[in-house]
């Protein structure tokens, strides 16, 4: 680095500055990694947020049971998104008149809730959120990291994002271990995506704010020690309340009294992954995952409900690709009979019939929209043959 000449004057104006900016900690990216690889070889991770706590809408007994699944299950940990509090303040956009208890109150009862999760240490992260972010800018002080301070969790407080990683017990890496890249924001967009800026070699991205509920994996090709390897990132938004009086002036409906959303993740052998081939960029061990649910146990009729607009979606795929099929039939015997070659009548017939009868009995667009949330991600360990 290029050494400042005596003529640029070093006063104590800028020998001031020059100090405060040596000894201001960048707190904009919390960074850290979170080893069970000598207790699990599976996590379950549960992402809460968005409960704003004071509304009518947040429900305390739920959100009790969130947390007591955590505390009953050895393996599981929290990260929490922000916006637990609602903290409507004077001049802010939703009224603090209308929630059922103050900031002072809500800010109590969220260390209470999380007491007990961050004293066994299952807590990961703690965002703060727009709503607890109006409260700093407004005084300079953050409720989320007093609140993180008063768990004596201080090392979880991530006022902006956080790059944490989980590492799991793996029987198919040579180091006998998983890495797992976790990123997660409090959100300030319907786009999870944005995470992966910070670490592209994420595995999940996961935010809140936006008070709709989406789950999906998007594969993307990345550079992995000077290889090039394909990666599903897991992009999830979990489902927002609906911030009491104030949502329903904005239009959100409460999804959920106590928004969460619980994975279990584990290590898989990719059957995509072929050793013998030089340029498949798939790696040999992917993250296997699938979705828990903690409150919401499903019932026999939802059970048939799902299984009924399953079928009906087979059907109309069937269907769909008969049709496609018949008409292909038909344009072939068109050009074969343009072609001088006699072509059986009642062939073309019965296939346009077909293709009609099908038309007129093609299933209806089921309204449901199912989530389709698939379950294998990359990972970037050495792999073991076996």
């Amino acid at each position: 680095m290029q050494e400042i000449s005596n003529k640029v004057l070093k006063d104590n104006t800028i020998k001031s500055y020059d100090l405060k900016q040596k000894t201001t900690v960048d707190n904009g990216v919390l960074k850290k990694n979170i080893d069970l690889s000598n207790q699990y070889d599976t996590c379950v991770l549960v992402f809460i947020g968005d409960w704003h706590i004071g509304t009518v809408d947040f429900d305390i007994n739920e959100a009790m049971r969130v947390l007591d699944y955590v505390l009953q299950t050895p393996n599981a940990r929290v990260l929490c998104l922000g916006d637990m509090m609602n903290t409507a303040i004077l001049n802010s956009v939703s009224n603090m008149f209308e929630d059922i208890a103050y900031p002072q109150e809500q800010w109590k009862v969220f260390v209470s809730l999380l007491k007990q999760v961050a004293l066994q240490k299952k807590l990961i992260v703690t965002h703060t959120g727009n709503h607890e972010r109006r409260v700093g800018r407004n005084t300079g002080i953050d409720p989320m990291e007093q609140a993180t301070a008063a768990l004596d969790v201080p090392d979880t407080y991530a006022p902006y994002y956080a790059d944490s990683t989980i590492i799991l017990k793996s029987p198919y890496t040579k180091s006998g271990k998983f890495s797992f890249p976790i990123i997660t924001h409090h959100g300030d967009s319907g786009n999870p995506e944005n995470n992966a800026a910070i670490n592209q070699e994420t595995l999940i991205n996961a935010i809140g704010h936006t008070h709709n509920f989406k789950a999906y994996t998007k594969t993307k090709i990345i550079n992995c020690n000077g290889k090039r390897v394909k990666k599903d990132e897991l992009n999830v938004v979990i489902p927002a309340l609906g911030g009491g009086q104030y949502g329903y002036e904005k239009g959100y409906k409460p999804l959920n009294k106590c928004p969460y959303y619980a994975i279990e993740i584990t290590t898989a052998l990719n059957p995509l992954y072929d050793k013998n081939n030089k340029f498949n960029m798939q790696k040999r061990v992917v993250l296997a995952t699938k979705s828990i649910s903690i409150l919401n146990q499903a019932t026999t009729k939802s059970k048939q409900t799902c299984i009924k607009e399953g079928i009906k979606e087979i059907d109309k795929n069937v269907n769909n690709v008969k049709t496609k099929v018949y008409g292909k039939i038909l344009e072939i015997l068109d050009i074969l009979e343009k072609c001088g070659m006699q072509i059986n009548k009642d062939l073309k017939a019965k296939l346009s019939k077909q293709i009609l009868e099908d038309f007129k009995n093609k299933p209806k667009t089921s309204k449901r929209s199912p989530q389709k949330i698939e379950c294998n991600w990359l990972n970037d360990e050495e792999e073991r043959e076996i």
